[in-house]
């Protein structure tokens, strides 16, 4: 299984790239290759597993520049994302850096696992930044 920082993919309202309209229960993934699209994965979050299909690309990251990250989905590269932690991303009028997330989790996915998803993902570190939980993911099929 990979380990990587989970980020959360909200966006209620919004369409992923398999075009599913995302609400509130939709429970999906999001990684960082068109080539994982309608893959299954098992996700393990806080030692709690889940299965769920990869309907989006993401976590959030410059894919105009870079492409798809092939190496990290289906090889041993860690995630382009976690390599450019920190940069901000080229383009961005909001100036928003790269969170370092391998993997995104849809709210519906968050919150059938008995979490919050406003509150997930948002852990406080000691030095006052915020932090990503760590998952575990591998794909099923």
């Amino acid at each position: 299984m990979k380990k990587v920082l989970a980020s959360r993919e909200g966006l209620i309202g919004g369409t992923t790239a398999a075009g599913l309209k995302i609400r509130y229960s939709s429970v999906f993934v999001a990684l960082p290759s068109a080539k994982a699209l309608w893959k299954v994965v098992r996700v393990v979050v806080n030692g709690h597993p889940i299965v769920a299909p990869v309907l989006d690309l993401g976590p959030w990251f410059p894919f105009e520049k870079y492409g798809n990250d092939d190496q990290y989905v289906f090889g041993d590269r860690p995630p382009l994302a976690e390599i450019m932690k920190g940069r901000t991303r080229e383009g961005d009028a909001k100036k928003l850096a790269i969170n370092g997330a391998g993997i995104d989790l849809s709210d519906g996915l968050i919150a059938a696992l008995g979490m919050v998803p406003a509150q997930w993902g948002m852990l406080s570190k000691d030095d006052g930044s915020l932090g990503l939980d760590e998952v575990e993911w591998e794909f099923v099929s």
